[in-house]
């Protein structure tokens, strides 16, 4: 691992950037000898490298795939019980009277 100073890598970055990308090694940038930020080479995919690395793997489902399974919904019924979910808004005075003013009803 190279280290330099900011004020050389200011006067020379492409010439850096090139000797990172051929050498493959990072170069750390220091200002007052205190390390500040690294110029990491970019890892390159391969032409033979595949993408979706899991494409043409065989699946296989299990035969009991949509089968009940009666203590997940026991667990997820205990999870229901302790939630705790408002059906209808409450209506403050406020929203009442918009309410009002919306449909055209009220007090002219």
């Amino acid at each position: 691992m190279k280290t330099l100073n900011v004020s050389d890598v200011r006067n020379h970055l492409p010439a850096i950037i090139e000797e990172v990308v051929d050498s493959n090694e990072t170069v750390v940038v220091t200002r007052y000898g205190k390390p500040l930020v690294s110029i990491v080479p970019l890892k390159r995919r391969r032409a033979g490298e595949a993408r979706y690395p899991l494409r043409g793997t065989p699946i296989r489902v299990a035969d009991d795939f949509d089968a009940p399974a009666p203590e997940l919904w026991r667990a997820l019924g205990v999870a229901e019980r302790r939630a705790v979910y408002r059906t209808t808004r409450r209506r403050t005075p406020a929203t009442k009277a918009r309410a009002g003013r919306k449909s055209g009803g009220g007090t002219p």
